[in-house]
């Protein structure tokens, strides 16, 4: 009498979208009628230089943990079986950006709690991160480094270590461009939002000279945060005399964006911002 072989595979829900109320879905599949497991096709072996890092990086991750949503049922279809394919959409629409890997928006959804896989977002996260990062580094993509236009540094408020807790925090831009008034500024809240990550939203600017601005970026002690370019969508002009909202358009304009804490936690974590770019309108 034959024997049916089952193979459990643990397909966690989707990345950027959810197709089911658990984080976690059991797929059975059945073996063929020989008896041997079903398997997949093997892959193309005329692969560029791209899709084989990607191959050896983030292929094996969303494969496992995003195809129950991702490969058929939900778009984007990153997750396909098809690697060419998962390749090419991966690299579209910014779910991956290779020369920022921090903003790419499989890595930023899975950091803001969209259906993690193991019970804790910032470990899968980084794991996404790793992978794109890897990928990067395979083909010596030249990484996007901007070190000018940073505020000095705030630290985050001891009052913070509490659930719930929440400070509006005011940095200074004076000196952050030769063009941007002294008493130029921004505000920020920032909320304790898990035991591990913080909640950064209500952007706001005002300054008395109109200032145009692109793209906001959170760092925590002086690197560069898994927030990334949360705000990247953000090119506008801040009118003068006006406290503005910046928005870039998302549900992080209203609803915030969650960061992991530094090592130190709040009383010991600094907390800065950096701009793509800021001046005024007719120094452009």
């Amino acid at each position: 009498m034959s024997k049916w072989a089952f193979i459990l595979i643990a397909s966690s829900s989707c990345l950027l979208a959810s197709c089911g109320n658990s984080a976690y879905t059991g797929t059975s599949i059945q073996a063929n009628s020989d008896g041997k497991d079903a398997k997949k096709p093997p892959p193309p072996t005329n692969l560029t230089a791209s899709e084989l890092a990607y191959q050896l990086t983030l292929f094996p991750i969303v494969s496992e943990h995003c195809q129950s949503c991702h490969s058929t049922v939900q778009a984007p279809f990153f997750a396909k079986d098809d690697l060419v394919a998962a390749h090419s959409i991966s690299l579209s629409n910014e779910l991956v950006t290779l020369d920022k890997p921090s903003t790419s928006r499989l890595y930023l959804k899975v950091l803001n709690f969209h259906n993690c896989w193991s019970g804790n977002c910032s470990d899968d996260a980084e794991d996404i991160l790793t992978a794109i990062q890897s990928w990067a580094e395979a083909l010596s993509v030249e990484l996007v480094e901007n070190d000018k236009y940073v505020t000095g540094n705030l630290v985050v408020p001891a009052s913070l270590v509490n659930m719930g807790a929440s400070e509006m925090l005011e940095f200074s831009l004076s000196g952050i461009d030769d063009s941007v008034p002294s008493d130029a500024i921004l505000q920020l809240k920032i909320e304790r939002f898990s035991l591990d990550s913080y909640r950064i939203k209500d952007l706001k600017m005002h300054s008395s000279q109109a200032l145009a601005v692109n793209s906001v970026s959170i760092l925590i002690n002086a690197a560069d945060s898994q927030v990334g370019g949360v705000f990247k969508q953000v090119d506008t002009i801040v009118p003068a005399n006006v406290l503005s909202s910046l928005s870039d358009g998302s549900q992080f304009a209203s609803v915030g964006f969650n960061l992991p804490q530094g090592t130190g936690g709040p009383s010991v974590d600094e907390i800065s911002v950096q701009f793509e770019s800021i001046a005024t309108p007719d120094s452009l």
